[in-house]
């Protein structure tokens, strides 16, 4: 099994530059470039999102390829809790 390079680290910076935090996340958008990496995706998920009733709703799927040869292409939509 591959690991995949996982959005984890970018995608938590990004969320801190806003005033987000992970837990903020509302919609998850992940674009492999090979299904093959989905597992890794799994991993990555579960240590982030660990209580299903809480994690974001999520969209996984393979593109046919994604620029610059990336392996994984993420987007997230978040809210800041007040």
């Amino acid at each position: 099994m591959r690991k995949p390079t996982v959005p984890g680290p970018n995608s938590t910076a990004i969320a801190a530059a806003g005033g987000c935090s992970p837990a903020d996340f509302l919609y998850v958008q992940v674009v492999l470039g090979d299904i093959g990496d989905y597992s890794g995706i799994n991993e990555w998920w579960r240590r982030q999102f660990p209580d299903p009733a809480t994690a974001p709703a999520r969209l996984t799927f393979q593109a046919g390829a994604l620029p610059f040869r990336a392996k994984v292409e993420f987007q997230a939509v978040a809210a800041r809790r007040r």
